[in-house]
């Protein structure tokens, strides 16, 4: 660094790190002053807005990503590992290339650029191409005019090339030939076919000797139909007996659950493959039936290779390879029907069953019903509904017509029954820890070794705010949890320059009264005490079959804050100014703070019969006589360091 930022570094270490070397400054600790000096809180909360609105627009991909990832640096809570990361990358993409990358699931943010960047350059090519040809058949109808008219002509000239000979053909300003219209050979259009695109050495349309049409060679994209649909070439007649027709185009239907339930041409629902449940498709419009590798992959397919591969064109113009098919057993209620399945990469259904096995079953579809009649060779007929099919509701004066007519009603009734709440004496050894359990907390917590500090960093003034407008029902509610506070000894009037505002927080059926203590954690110097990993503390459980769950009542409130630090509590009401004195929601540091004082307490235990997450303890146990003892030591340690349970939310004895 140099001029004022050196200037700035200069003066900080020496008020922050006075005595301390450089290199025993870490890069956290750096970091931290760097950024409450050039990227103050307001701006870090700006570039998070900015992030999580952000989205790509008409920017490239290349400069979506370059601004996302600037963005990124500065709020990583929002991207905390690379999962995250690509998820909300994707959800600002287009809604093209964003239909594009969704199947492939990406989890690698470099892949995911990557994959998009594709995506779009492969649109942006077709775009120009249906650009060019659409030129081109402008250009074709504006310059084909009739010899009729040529030979009228006043000047003797069409208007793309000069006549020439007795025939009065023009000739051609690009290939120099005799000939009416467009010019072939400049636009590459086949002299068999007339498309663009190919010449007639090539033409996937020349007749065989024998007469027949002889099937296209390239990939071929399907035409007309939904959004969704894909095409495929095939090159060996092998793979085009297995999977249809000669020339036929596989299609993937690419439509949401949500979509297929609202389209009025396809059905939904759930049948059961190789005995497995799995969620199909069925889909009219779909020349072939495909699974995904997913559900390929779980279910653990037999997998064959195709006679030779297929090239798949996605709905956004990704071609990939499909090399492998299965063959399985699909059930529809009793009766049971042999499916031969593409293997693709669809997320959305487990299985697309189309044409191919729709017509081998001779299944009628009824798009309105949402249901399918399936004829499976030599079994009955079978009727299956699909999701989203309707039920008949009648209106009450219809009701009373249909009884009237002799038609039979029923009455149905259903009751919430609530199973009796198991009582405290009714439970073995928790029977005998009653007063571990109290209704509620009064008083003070006694005296702990732990006790709650709020470090600040040097040079830190009190901060006080304004209290915040409140309500009618708010203020009614702010005097009545006052008083509560008061009356069990958690807070005091006070006196302190400190001083943060109240606000209320909407739970299910009340108002919970919240610190806004902001200002205060800022300048707080954050405990590093480490806070275990839930899937670190489940790994210790294999091989247990008995549990029981304690949660404490008010956790924080049973353990005292530092007299020294009691004043930084304070909070400013319109009913006065008020401190805690023991360990207030809010606080930074404070699920540090009680995981130490939980780890102190069961040291013993840990890891061996006994798992701590701030205030809540899980016993298990590989059996329930083993269990009791544990169950026995884990209340008596409660009950000799004065921590109180909330029975209500405790679970004991379960399997």
């Amino acid at each position: 660094m140099d001029g004022m930022a050196d200037d700035w570094w200069t003066e900080h270490r020496r008020l922050f790190f006075s005595g301390r070397s450089i290199d025993s400054i870490t890069w956290e600790e750096f970091l931290i002053a760097f950024r409450g000096k050039y990227v103050p809180l307001s701006a870090r909360d700006k570039f998070r807005k900015e992030l999580t609105h952000l989205v790509q627009r008409d920017m490239t991909v290349t400069e979506y990503e370059a601004k996302f990832t600037a963005l990124a640096k500065f709020a990583p809570a929002l991207v905390p590992n690379e999962e995250e990361k690509c998820h909300l990358f994707r959800t600002g993409l287009r809604h093209s290339i964003r239909a594009a990358v969704v199947p492939f699931q990406h989890v690698v943010f470099s892949q995911l650029v990557e994959t998009a960047a594709v995506v779009e350059q492969d649109q942006l090519e077709g775009q120009a191409r249906r650009e060019a040809i659409g030129k081109r058949k402008a250009l074709a109808s504006k310059t084909y005019q009739g010899p009729a008219s040529k030979r009228s002509s006043s000047s003797g000239a069409s208007t793309s090339a000069s006549t020439s000979g007795r025939s009065g053909r023009p000739r051609c300003q690009i290939c120099g030939n005799l000939h009416e219209g467009v010019c072939r050979a400049g636009n590459r259009i086949c002299f068999n076919c007339g498309e663009v695109g190919h010449l007639y050495k090539v033409c996937p349309r020349k007749m065989t000797a024998k007469g027949e049409e002889s099937v296209p060679t390239s990939i071929a994209s399907a035409s007309g139909g939904r959004g969704g649909a894909a095409g495929v070439s095939e090159r060996e007649r092998g793979t085009a007996t297995r999977f249809g027709d000669r020339g036929a185009q596989p299609r993937v239907y690419a439509l949401t659950r949500q979509e297929a339930q609202e389209s009025p041409d396809v059905i939904p629902g759930t049948l059961s493959l190789n005995d497995s449940p799995v969620i199909v498709l069925f889909d009219s419009g779909a020349s072939h039936s495909f699974i995904s590798e997913t559900i390929m992959q779980k279910l653990q397919l037999e997998t064959c290779p195709l006679d030779e591969v297929l090239h798949v064109v996605l709905p956004t113009g990704i071609t990939i390879e499909v090399k492998l098919f299965v063959k399985v057993k699909i059930k529809i209620k009793d009766q049971e029907s042999w499916a031969e399945l593409i293997v693709v990469p669809i997320v959305e259904f487990d299985v697309i069953l189309g044409m191919n096995w729709l017509s081998d079953n001779q299944v009628i579809i009824d798009c309105r019903e949402k249901k399918i009649k399936v004829h499976i060779p030599e079994s009955s007929d079978v009727v299956y509904y699909g999701y989203e099919r309707k039920i008949p509701i009648v209106s009450a004066i219809q009701a009373h017509q249909l009884i009237r007519k002799g038609c039979e009603a029923y009455l149905a009734i259903t009751l919430n029954v609530k199973s009796e709440p198991v009582k405290i004496q009714a439970i073995p050894v928790v029977k005998e820890y009653i007063d571990v359990f109290p209704e509620d907390l009064t008083g003070l917590p006694p005296d702990r070794k732990v006790e709650f500090p709020i470090e600040l960093m040097s040079g830190t003034e009190p901060i006080s705010k304004a209290p915040y407008r409140m309500a009618t029902t708010e203020l009614q509610e702010l005097k009545t949890q006052l008083q509560e506070l008061l009356d069990k000894g958690y807070i005091c009037p006070s006196i302190s320059p400190w001083g943060a505002p109240v606000l209320f927080v909407k739970k299910k059926d009340s108002l919970r009264m919240c610190i806004d203590y902001r200002e205060l954690n800022r300048v707080t110097i954050k405990n590093k005490y480490p806070l275990p990993r839930i899937d670190n503390l489940f790994d210790q459980l294999q091989g247990a079959s008995i549990f029981s769950k304690i949660d404490l009542r008010s956790g924080y409130y049973q353990l005292k804050i530092k007299e020294v630090d009691i004043s930084k509590t304070a909070f400013r009401t319109r009913y006065g100014h008020y401190e805690y004195l023991v360990m207030s929601f809010g606080l930074t540091n404070t699920p540090t703070v009680f995981m130490d004082l939980m780890n102190r307490v069961f040291q013993p235990y840990l890891d061996q019969f006994v798992i701590v997450f701030i205030d809540d303890i899980l016993i298990y146990s590989k059996n329930q006589e083993e269990h009791m003892t544990h169950l026995h030591l884990v209340l008596q340690k409660l009950r000799e360091k004065k921590l109180y349970a909330k029975f209500s939310k405790c679970d004991f004895l379960a399997i």
